[in-house]
């Protein structure tokens, strides 16, 4: 039987971010990020409608608002552009990583 490979599958990644905090050191977060496999035709545009498609959820990583109430933590890691910038790399990376030629 041949191998067979769902074009619409997720998979996990785990990773971290960096935040520079306003005592001007750099903290960690590690995180778990879900994505969405997509077709190469999909991955263009710009890096925010790339966040739209392939960002699923993040585990590890929670926002509020400036009253301290929790807002909704995919949007507000998509809009952060600290943490989309960084999003996006990743991706990035773990797909050059995955495509590479094992030996």
């Amino acid at each position: 039987m041949a191998f067979v490979l769902n074009t619409h599958r997720t998979y996990k990644q785990k990773a971290s971010l960096s935040f520079l905090m306003e005592d001007g050191k750099t903290q960690e977060a590690p995180i778990v990020v879900t994505w969405k496999s997509i077709p190469k035709s999909e991955a263009k545009g710009d890096d925010r409608d790339l966040l739209d498609v392939v960002l699923v959820s993040v585990e590890g990583i929670s926002f509020t608002d400036d009253k301290g109430d929790p807002v909704d933590t995919l949007e507000a890691i998509k809009n952060d552009a600290a943490c989309a910038i960084q999003l996006i790399e990743i991706w990035r990376e773990g797909l050059e990583k995955n495509s590479r030629k094992r030996t």
